[in-house]
């Protein structure tokens, strides 16, 4: 048993970590902000609360993660996006073994959790190596530790102390603001779920929220009391396309779609001998009415009010956080396989690990580069040699943390103050001559 699951673990890590070896930044918009984000906590050498030089506006977004890169570049003198690379690969190897944690905690059985973590591993695309590709690391980081307190909770005699409920959920919510509302809401749901049935752990669970409110009262406190500026963020105004039955097989990976599809089946099917405990499939339930509370209700409210076609928070994250949930179901799909063809553990995650394959083609973009040699050198000399508040007049996403000046493409996440975002929309009429750039 902990032969194999090294044996993925160090699979898994080596297929995350090639593209970092070969790419000259990361992949994904989204990681072009967080490079931008540490990268001023590493100059600085201190922590932020705004998007200065930049724009001056307050900075909603977490930043553990960014801490953690901007402190590792201050010890190694690694570049932050050689970093950031790296530790998407990192975390992602780390959240495979508390997938098989997980799937251990709630099923008893080990070979069960093997093949779930070897299918979240290769199989899986959103919310596993699909990291990658929008450089999701802080969402990665969130469900890293979420998946760690969720654990816990799984087996009575091993539930955390208030306090330790309180840091771990707390680590949570540092590292990623969406994955906070997430775990949130699965443990709230639990809680009611349970209260009756169970009223110990619905306790457990409330004390440890309580201890959470406390002691993170200084970094709650702050989005509270800008819960009312929730309009000028981008928040309710950026859109994603309707999800169909093709964009969950495409999304999730065609493997692990239907693997996780067959395995739910064969579960309510054999409900009776299949045990999986009440608390995870309260788990599954939140999440699921959390998606369908996004995607589809306020969706159609958006549309009805105000004609636009978007679904508020991003409901794909909610699936992104979902996927190592939904490995279980995957899991046992292969734990049957193996008890119908009467085969070795080794067997089953050779298997497993071959449908890679599937994902193949995918993944070898994660090799293509998104930025030329020439602009790593251009912006590299304009940091060195321009005042600190030039414009770069450049479109490229990467340019405004390799420079260290603002562009007209400064990538601003949805849960910013985008409104106030002044200094990025002058800057972009002046790339499209809209105005002479002496404004």
């Amino acid at each position: 048993m902990g032969f194999w699951l090294l044996a993925v673990l160090l699979l898994a890590f080596a297929l995350r970590v090639a593209p970092a070896l070969v790419l000259l930044v990361p992949k994904g918009w989204d990681g072009n902000f967080h490079l931008v984000l540490a990268d001023r906590i590493a100059e600085t050498g201190r922590a932020i609360h705004d998007w200065m030089p930049y724009e001056n506006m307050p900075l909603n977004y977490p930043t553990a993660s960014h801490t953690l890169l901007a402190f590792i570049n201050r010890i190694a003198g690694v570049p932050i996006h050689r970093i950031f690379m790296l530790s998407i690969a990192f975390f992602g190897a780390a959240t495979i073994s508390q997938v098989f944690s997980l799937i251990r905690r709630a099923t008893g059985n080990s070979d069960w959790a093997l093949f779930s973590a070897a299918a979240y591993a290769f199989t899986a695309v959103l919310g596993s190596f699909g990291y990658w590709y929008w450089g999701g690391l802080p969402n990665l980081v969130g469900m890293y530790f979420f998946l760690g307190l969720f654990g816990l909770l799984l087996e009575p005699e091993q539930r955390p102390a208030p306090w330790l409920f309180a840091l771990m959920f707390l680590a949570t919510s540092f590292a990623h603001h969406h994955v906070m509302v997430v775990a949130g809401c699965i443990l709230i749901w639990v809680l009611l779920a349970c209260w009756k049935k169970d009223r110990v752990l619905a306790h457990h669970i409330l004390k440890g929220l309580a201890f959470s409110a406390v002691i993170g009262l200084p970094f709650f406190l702050p989005y509270v009391m800008r819960a009312t500026s929730l309009g000028k963020t981008g928040i309710g105004g950026y859109g994603e396309d309707t999800k169909n039955l093709l964009w969950f097989f495409r999304e999730l990976g065609p493997v692990f779609f239907v693997t996780v599809v067959v395995g739910m089946h064969r579960a309510w099917k054999s409900r009776t001998h299949i045990h999986i405990p009440p608390i995870f499939l309260h788990s599954l339930a939140a999440l699921t009415a959390l998606l369908v509370f996004l995607e589809l209700i306020c969706r159609a409210a958006m549309i009805q009010i105000f004609h636009r076609n978007v679904a508020p928070f991003t409901p794909s994250r909610v699936i992104t956080d979902a996927m190592p949930f939904l490995s279980i179901y995957a899991g046992l799909f292969w734990l049957l396989f193996q008890r119908k063809l009467g085969v070795s553990n080794g067997v089953v995650v050779s298997v497993i690990s071959a449908c890679f394959i599937w994902n193949w083609p995918l993944y070898l973009t994660g090799f293509e580069q998104n930025v030329k040699p020439d602009l790593v050198e251009a912006c590299s000399w304009i940091r060195e040699h321009t005042d600190r508040d030039a414009v770069l007049l450049w479109d490229a996403l990467a340019a405004t943390y390799l420079s260290r000046r603002l562009t007209p493409h400064l990538p601003i996440p949805t849960s910013e103050f985008t409104q106030l975002a002044t200094q990025r929309a002058k800057a972009l009429r002046v790339y499209h001559g809209e105005a002479p750039a002496s404004s």
